[in-house]
C-alpha cells in the first residue's frame, strides 16, 4: 500500500510539473514533426550487408534480430520448444546483400531443420516468430479492396470496326462508326460480379478451410470490398504479400 502511495504522490508530483510548463508556454513538439518510423514491411524488405553467425544460440540470433531491426518480436518460445527447437539451438549462417526477410527465412530453417517448419507474421507493427502449424491456428480478418476486379466494361453496339484492305484505298479509311453503348446485362451488376469471385474463391483457396465446407474461415461481401476471415496461408494466397500479414 505504501508503494502505491508513494507512486500515486510521484505521479501528482510529475503532472504539476508538467501543467507549470504549459504555463510557462513551454510546448512539446508535435508529433507530426517526430521522424516517421520505417513500417515492419519496409524494414523486412531493406537489404543487409552481412551477416555472420558460427553455432549462435537461436536465442542470441533473436536478441540481435530485435536490436538491428528495432521492431517488437514475438518469439514463442513454448511453441517452439514444445515442437522441439529450443533456444540454444546453434544457428550457423553466413550471407551478404540480401533482404532481412530473407535473411531471416535462411534462419528460422536453420532453426527448425528438416522436421519442423517455422515461420513469422507480421500484423501491424509486431512480428510473430512460431511454428508453421501455430500461425495457422489463428484466424485474420482482412478487407480487399476488389473495386478494380468488378469494374464495369462498357459494351458498345456496332462498336467501330476497321477494313484493313478499305483502309489501304485512297481517301477510304475503311471505318465504320458504331450506334452506341449497349444497356447493361444482369452480368453488369457488380454485387453479382463480387458473389461470383467469393464463389470462385471459395472453391480454388484451400476449399476444406471455409465454413461452407465444414472450416473454420468466412467471407462475405461488403459493397466493393470482400471481407475475409480465414488462416495467414490462405491470406497469402488471396494477396500474395500483404502489407499487415505475411507468413514465409
Amino acid at each position: 500500500m505504501r508503494k502505491l502511495l508513494v507512486g500515486l504522490s510521484a505521479a501528482a508530483v510529475l503532472a504539476s510539473a508538467a501543467m507549470g510548463q504549459a504555463e510557462k508556454g513551454e510546448r512539446s513538439e508535435p508529433s507530426e514533426n517526430l521522424p516517421k518510423l520505417p513500417s515492419v514491411q519496409e524494414t523486412l524488405d531493406s537489404p543487409v550487408p552481412e551477416v555472420a553467425f558460427q553455432d549462435v544460440p537461436l536465442e542470441q540470433v533473436m536478441e540481435w534480430l530485435a536490436d538491428y531491426t528495432e521492431l517488437n518480436i514475438w518469439v514463442r518460445w513454448q511453441v517452439l520448444e514444445q515442437s522441439g527447437v529450443e533456444r540454444d539451438k546453434p544457428i550457423t549462417i553466413r550471407v551478404r546483400d540480401l533482404p532481412l526477410r530473407q535473411v531471416l527465412w535462411i534462419i528460422l530453417t536453420e532453426a527448425g531443420g528438416p522436421d519442423v517448419k517455422l515461420g513469422y507474421a507480421t500484423i501491424e507493427n509486431l512480428l510473430i516468430i512460431s511454428t508453421w502449424g501455430n500461425l495457422n491456428e489463428e484466424l485474420i480478418t482482412k478487407v480487399y479492396e476488389v473495386r478494380d476486379l468488378v469494374a464495369r466494361i462498357p459494351r458498345f453496339k456496332n462498336a467501330v470496326r476497321v477494313d484493313a484492305a478499305r483502309a489501304l484505298q485512297p481517301d477510304n479509311p475503311g471505318v465504320s462508326e458504331g450506334t452506341g453503348q449497349s444497356p447493361p446485362s444482369d452480368s453488369d451488376d457488380p454485387k453479382q460480379t463480387v458473389q461470383k469471385l467469393i464463389e470462385m474463391i471459395v472453391e480454388t483457396v484451400e476449399p476444406d478451410s471455409w465454413v461452407v465446407n465444414g472450416g473454420l474461415g468466412t467471407i462475405k461481401a461488403w459493397r466493393r470490398k470482400v471481407v475475409v476471415r480465414n488462416s495467414l496461408y490462405v491470406h497469402q494466397q488471396l494477396g500474395g504479400t500483404l502489407q499487415s500479414i505475411k507468413v514465409h
